[in-house]
C-alpha cells in the first residue's frame, strides 16, 4: 500500500516473521502502527490493506501476510486505541471514525476485514467504491437483516461473550474484597482469546 502523502517511520523486521516489518505511518502528525510485507509480484498487483477486529490488532494477521504478499504488497494497520496506535484527543472512536481513518491510510486497495474490520470494510466499500478494488470479509460483524435480530443474539455470540462477561463480573466482585488473583486474570484472558481464535492453545506463542 502506498499511503497518499504519508511518511513511513523507521521499521524493523519481526524475528519470527522475517518477511514482515513493523513500523509507523506519519499521518499528518498522528502515528499509526503498521505491519507490512512487500509483494512478490512487480506489476499489476493490487496493494492489500488488512483491518483487524474488536480487541485485536495488526498482529492477528501476521501469520497470513507472507502468503498474501504473493498477490501484492500487504499492510496491516492498528486502528486508533488498538495495538500500538495511540488515540489522539480528537479521534472519534466510532465505526464511522475508523472508516475515515482507513481512508486516510491508503489510496486504492484490496481490503481484508476481520470481524469489526469487516464491518468497517463493508461500509467503506459501500460509500467509496472507487477506493476498494476488492473486498475480502473474514467473519464480518455485520448487523442482522432485521432489527429484531438485535433482541435475539445468535448462540455463537452468547457462547463467545458469556465467559468474558462472567469472568469480568467475578473479577470485579473479588477485586472489591481484595481476593482477585492471577488465576482469574488468566481465565479472563483465555475467554478473550477464544473470541479471536477457535483454539487458543494452538496459537503460536510468538503471536500472543
Amino acid at each position: 500500500v502506498t499511503p497518499g502523502g504519508n511518511g513511513v517511520g523507521v521499521s524493523k523486521q519481526l524475528a519470527d516473521w522475517p518477511s514482515v516489518t513493523d513500523g509507523f505511518l506519519d499521518m499528518g502528525g498522528q502515528k499509526a502502527r503498521i505491519l507490512s510485507a512487500p509483494g512478490s509480484r512487480t506489476t499489476g498487483a493490487s496493494p492489500q490493506l488488512l483491518v483487524h477486529g474488536l480487541g485485536g490488532s495488526s498482529v492477528t494477521w501476521v501469520e497470513v501476510m507472507e502468503g498474501l504478499s504473493e498477490h501484492g504488497p500487504v499492510v496491516a494497520v492498528d486502528l486508533p486505541g488498538f495495538g500500538r496506535t495511540p488515540v489522539a484527543d480528537d479521534d472519534p472512536l466510532t465505526i464511522e471514525g475508523y472508516v475515515a481513518f482507513v481512508l486516510a491510510v491508503a489510496d486504492a486497495f484490496t481490503l481484508h476485514g476481520n470481524s469489526m474490520g469487516g464491518l468497517i470494510g463493508t461500509l467503506l466499500a459501500a460509500d467509496h467504491p472507487d477506493r476498494v478494488n476488492r473486498l475480502v470479509l473474514v467473519s464480518p460483524a455485520l448487523p442482522p437483516r432485521s432489527p429484531l435480530g438485535l433482541l435475539r443474539p445468535s448462540r455463537a455470540t452468547i457462547s463467545g461473550m458469556l465467559p468474558v462477561a462472567v469472568s469480568s463480573l467475578t473479577a470485579l466482585a473479588l477485586g472489591a474484597v481484595g481476593l482477585a488473583g492471577p488465576g482469574l486474570d488468566a481465565r479472563r484472558n483465555r475467554a478473550m482469546l477464544k473470541l479471536i481464535y477457535p483454539d487458543p492453545d494452538g496459537v503460536d506463542r510468538a503471536v500472543l
